[in-house]
């Protein structure tokens, strides 16, 4: 699947990424392109950080299980 990660300065970068794959390894992909390393970033997602050892898969369930207990899917 392909995501975008935004820059502080409003840049996208495209990422593809599988279920399986780390956060590590999104912040890894952003180093190569971007040149910040790993340590001096931090994910951002529906207002958490993602932390290193999450797993997309992981993160995308608590998206859905998010949007269910707002009540906006009932």
């Amino acid at each position: 699947m392909l995501i975008k990660v935004r820059t502080l300065t409003g840049r996208e970068i495209e990422i593809e990424v599988d279920g399986t794959d780390t956060i590590n390894h999104i912040k890894e992909q952003v180093e190569e392109r971007e040149g910040i390393p790993p340590q001096q970033q931090r994910l951002i997602y529906g207002g958490k950080q993602m932390y290193v050892l999450a797993i997309l898969e992981r993160v995308f369930m608590v998206r859905a299980e998010r949007g269910l207990a707002s009540g906006k899917d009932r």
